[in-house]
C-alpha cells in the first residue's frame, strides 16, 4: 500500500495492472536504497534531535538516536523508563539549561 499510496494509485489492483515487474524491480531498488516508511523518517527525526542535544549532555551521557524514537521497530526491545528516570532526565535537562542561560548572560 506504501507503493500506493506513493504512486497516487488507489488500489493494489489497479497498480498490479499497470505496473510492469521491471518497473516494479526499479521501485524496489530505490525502496532498498532508501526506505521511505515511517520508522525511516523517525529515524531522521531521532538523528536531529541527538545532534541538537549532545552539546548541552552530559560527558557521560551522549544521547543517541534511538532516546528519541519511542516507537521505532528497533527500540521494542527496551524497557519502558521508570517515572523517577524520566524525572531525573528533566531535571538534568533543566539543569543544563540554565547553566547555558548563565553563560550566555556573561
Amino acid at each position: 500500500m506504501q507503493l500506493c499510496k506513493l504512486l497516487g494509485i488507489i488500489d493494489r489492483p489497479t497498480l498490479y495492472a499497470t505496473l510492469t515487474h521491471v518497473a516494479y524491480r526499479e521501485w524496489m531498488e530505490l525502496w532498498e536504497c532508501d526506505p521511505w516508511d515511517e520508522d525511516r523518517a523517525d529515524l531522521r527525526a531521532g538523528i536531529i534531535a541527538s545532534a541538537a542535544v549532545s552539546p548541552y549532555a552530559g560527558k557521560g551521557r551522549v544521547p543517541k538516536p534511538l532516546d528519541f524514537m519511542p516507537y521505532a521497530k528497533f527500540n521494542r526491545g527496551k524497557q519502558q523508563q521508570s517515572v523517577e528516570e524520566m524525572k531525573s532526565i528533566w531535571d538534568a535537562a533543566n539543569r543544563a539549561a540554565v547553566q547555558v542561560r548563565k553563560q550566555k548572560d556573561r
